[in-house]
C-alpha cells in the first residue's frame, strides 16, 4: 500500500512544484509590471515638479483682493495675477461663470434658436429642445464624463448641429457646487447622497430648504414691494443652515452657495442667454441686457456694483439668484512647451482667506 502511494506522491510534487514556480512567474511580473508604474509615475511628477511649484508660488495671489467686491480682467486682485513666470505661461478664467450642469434645473429646458447660414445666405432658425439635458442620473465628475454626456448616441442631428458651434466645456462647469436658490430639491438630494452624509442630516437640510424657499416657483422669484431681492435663501438663512450638525467645520459652506456666480465681466453671450430665460420671463429679451454688458466690456471697464441696477433696472431681484459681479472658483492652466498642469481652486473670501484646491491634472498641451 505504500509503494503506491509513493509512486502517486511524485507527479503531486511535480504538479505542485510547477504551480509554485507559475504563480512566483506571475507575481515577479506583477511585481515587475508595478516597479515600471510607478516609475513612470514617479518621472511623470518629475517632469512636472516645476509646474506644481509653480502653482504653490501663485495660490497665495488668490487670497489677496478679498476686499474687493469684484472679479474683472480689467481691474483689481485678478488684473494683477502673474501671467508668466520663468518661462511658464499662466492663464486664469472663472469656472463659476459656466452653467452648472450637475446641478442645472428643468427649468432651463427651453428652446434656443441657432441661426445657420444656407446656400442661399439665409439664416436658417432650428428650434432645439431640451438642448443640452436629457437625464442625468449620475454625477459627471470629470471633463470627459462630459463630453461622453453631451455625445450620447440619442443626441439628435439637429441638437449635434448645434454643439457642433460650441466647445462643451466653453458652456458647462461639473466643479461649481449646488446654489440654494437655483438647484431643484431633487439634485440636492443627489448631492447630497453622493457626498455619503447622514441620513437626518440629508432629511433636516432639505426639510429647512423647502421652508426656505417655499415657492415652487422659486427660480422666477424676483422679491417684493418691501424687499427686492430675489433670493429666498439669504446670507442670514444660510447660517441657520449651518448649525445642523455637520460632520466637518465649515462643511456648509464649502458644500453649497447661495447666491449668483456666473460674472458679468466673463460671461460668455450663450450662457448668458440660458441663464436670462431660466430665472426671467419667457419672453425676457436678454439681447437688451447683453449689448450693455459688452458696451461696457469692450471699454477694458468692469461691471461694478453701481453698473448693475442701470444693466437690468428693477429686473435684477430675477436675476441676482445668478449672476454676479464677483468670482470664487477658478480654472488654472500653467504651460510650458507641450506640457500643460491645469488646476481647479475655490477661494473663500469670508472664511480666512481659505483656498481649496478641487482638481489638478498634467499631461501633454496641443494648443497654439
Amino acid at each position: 500500500m505504500n509503494k503506491y502511494k509513493n509512486g502517486y506522491s511524485i507527479p503531486i510534487v511535480i504538479i505542485i512544484l510547477a504551480f509554485v514556480c507559475f504563480s512566483l512567474s506571475l507575481t515577479v511580473i506583477w511585481v515587475s509590471y508595478y516597479l515600471q508604474q510607478t516609475s513612470k509615475r514617479v518621472k511623470k511628477y518629475s517632469d512636472y515638479e516645476p509646474f506644481y511649484e509653480i502653482l504653490e508660488e501663485i495660490l497665495p495671489e488668490f487670497g489677496l483682493g478679498v476686499k474687493d467686491t469684484f472679479t474683472s480682467p480689467y481691474d483689481g486682485w485678478f488684473s494683477d495675477l502673474s501671467e508668466e513666470i520663468n518661462g511658464y505661461k499662466i492663464d486664469y478664467f472663472p469656472e463659476d461663470s459656466k452653467l452648472d450642469i450637475n446641478h442645472i434645473d428643468v427649468s432651463l429646458f427651453f428652446k434656443i434658436k441657432q441661426g445657420e447660414k444656407g446656400k442661399n445666405d439665409n439664416s436658417i432658425k432650428k428650434n432645439i429642445e431640451d438642448i443640452f439635458i436629457s437625464k442625468i442620473d449620475e454625477y459627471l465628475y470629470y471633463p470627459e464624463d462630459l463630453c461622453k454626456f453631451m455625445n450620447n448616441d440619442t443626441t439628435s442631428d439637429v441638437t449635434s448641429d448645434f454643439l457642433l458651434n460650441f466647445e462643451f466645456e466653453d458652456i458647462f462647469s461639473i466643479y461649481n457646487v449646488p446654489n440654494l436658490n437655483t438647484t431643484s430639491i431633487d439634485r440636492l438630494m443627489l448631492y447630497l447622497n453622493s457626498n455619503n452624509l447622514d441620513g437626518d442630516l440629508t432629511n433636516d437640510f432639505i426639510n429647512l430648504v423647502k421652508k426656505y424657499r417655499k415657492k415652487s416657483n422659486y427660480l422666477k422669484y424676483k422679491g417684493t414691494r418691501k424687499n427686492k431681492s430675489g433670493l429666498l435663501i439669504n446670507k442670514f438663512q444660510f447660517e441657520n443652515l449651518k448649525k445642523l450638525y455637520w460632520p466637518e467645520e465649515d462643511m456648509l459652506f464649502i458644500l453649497f452657495d447661495y447666491i449668483g456666480r456666473i460674472n458679468l465681466n466673463f460671461v460668455s453671450e450663450k450662457v448668458f442667454e440660458i441663464a436670462v430665460k431660466a430665472c426671467g420671463s419667457k419672453k425676457e429679451n436678454y439681447k437688451k441686457y447683453w449689448k450693455k454688458i459688452i458696451n461696457i466690456r469692450e471699454g477694458n471697464e468692469t461691471i461694478k456694483e453701481m453698473d448693475i441696477k442701470n444693466i437690468f433696472g428693477k429686473s435684477w431681484g430675477c436675476y441676482e439668484k445668478i449672476f454676479s459681479i464677483d468670482s470664487n472658483l477658478f480654472k488654472i492652466n500653467i504651460i510650458k512647451e507641450h506640457k500643460i498642469l491645469t488646476a481647479y481652486v475655490r477661494r473663500y473670501k469670508d472664511r480666512e482667506k481659505k483656498i481649496k484646491i478641487f482638481k489638478i491634472s498634467v499631461g501633454e498641451y496641443v494648443g497654439q
